[in-house]
């Protein structure tokens, strides 16, 4: 089903309602894209149309579930030695600290164990 979702154009879809649609529809963009996000061919797509910089603009400023998804989303694509500079130029490593850290903060006891798992992940790609 994935496949016929990304074959028929629904991951570049997805990508351009993220970047143009309101609040709900970006939500939703954002949870088919986490459906997607581990498989390599899905990710080049969401990078080849401009998706990094919406995702980190869905982490600043879309609600709490698009903001949970993005960032699931990018993190998936930041593990790709491929993708590192063009996630760095994002600034996408950022906007993954920035939002695990207040996750880290104030999110659940699971949601903070999550934060602190990716943090220490991100730290060690970076070389932070």
């Amino acid at each position: 089903l994935r496949n016929d979702i990304h074959e028929s154009g629904g991951t570049r879809a997805s990508v351009r309602l993220a970047q143009t649609g309101n609040e709900i529809q970006r939500e939703k963009a954002a949870f088919v894209l986490y459906q997607l996000s581990d498989e390599l061919t899905y990710l080049r797509t969401i990078v080849s149309q401009n998706g990094l910089d919406t995702l980190v603009d869905m982490i600043e400023h879309c609600t709490l579930r698009g903001k949970s998804d993005a960032a699931k989303v990018l993190f998936d694509i930041s593990k790709h030695v491929e993708f590192k500079d063009a996630v760095a130029k994002a600034e996408g490593f950022q906007a993954l600290i920035d939002y695990y850290v207040k996750l880290a903060r104030d999110g659940t006891h699971k949601e903070k164990e999550l934060a602190a798992e990716s943090l220490s992940r991100i730290t060690e790609d970076v070389g932070c």
